[in-house]
């Protein structure tokens, strides 16, 4: 078992209660990565990288839009790495991995996260500890073609076009799972959790019609992450969500 504690929410910890999301589109796509590329990003011995054979582990660009009748929709892009959980473990990663996915939980590290709502989303992020930069993002969906491209106001620190044909792959009907997260403040590590519910997840093994092209000196040196074709893509045309804040660990 992950030997991860939860406590009470202290008061460096926003006590906050969870925040319900109606309507999401929700596009994955997964990577294999260098496992050494993928330390150099893992702030602590505790987050334990999905490793497998040939001395690879898994990167994962997790593209999401929320949309509400009443507000415009808002987006988020976020580069993460997903984890074997939190904590020291005596097994090998892929066990804890299957395990998890069994349950239908998933573990991950977010190396960047960017946000077009600088009220409603970006700042709010921080606040809970998370990496997130305000950033243009658009999205463009046609019926053979699904775009994200990403971008700051001078085109300097970020440009990221994933592009795919909608409703490829096989089709998972409905299914629910949690995405566990561990942001980091001053006060030290926290874990949230994010469940959602799909009407219609679908997966594209070896999607073919994907393009990434990442520059500018922050986002540089993480482009490694992301510079392989993918193993696989996830969309979700509409999903509901709800987000549950983070508590801190020990």
């Amino acid at each position: 078992m992950h030997k991860t504690t939860l406590v009470s929410p202290s008061s460096h910890v926003r006590k906050s209660v969870p925040y319900s999301y109606a309507d999401i589109a929700l596009d994955i796509l997964v990577f294999s990565t260098g496992v050494e590329k993928v330390k150099a990003f893992l702030p602590t011995e505790k987050h334990s990288a999905i490793r497998y054979p040939l001395g690879r582990c898994l990167s994962a660009l997790v593209c999401l839009e929320y949309r509400s009748a009443a507000e415009p929709a808002y987006h988020e892009v976020a580069l993460c790495l997903p984890l074997a959980g939190f904590g020291r473990h005596l097994l090998p990663d892929m066990i804890y991995a299957l395990s998890d996915l069994s349950s239908r939980t998933l573990h991950a590290h977010i190396v960047h996260l960017f946000g077009d709502n600088e009220i409603g989303l970006v700042s709010e992020r921080k606040k809970l500890g998370y990496p997130g930069l305000l950033a243009d993002i658009k999205l463009t969906t046609t019926s053979q073609r699904r775009s994200y491209t990403v971008f700051d106001a001078e085109s300097k620190f970020m440009l990221l076009r994933a592009a795919y044909a909608p409703g490829e792959g096989v089709s998972l009907g409905s299914s629910r799972f949690s995405v566990c997260t561990y942001p980091h403040t001053e006060h030290g590590f926290s874990r949230a959790h994010f469940d959602f519910e799909f009407a219609d997840l679908r997966m594209n093994p070896l999607p073919e019609n994907i393009l990434l092209e990442l520059g500018g000196d922050e986002i540089a040196e993480t482009a490694s992450l992301l510079f392989a074709k993918p193993l696989v893509s996830l969309s979700a045309s509409h999903a509901r969500g709800v987000f549950h804040p983070p508590l801190s660990i020990r």
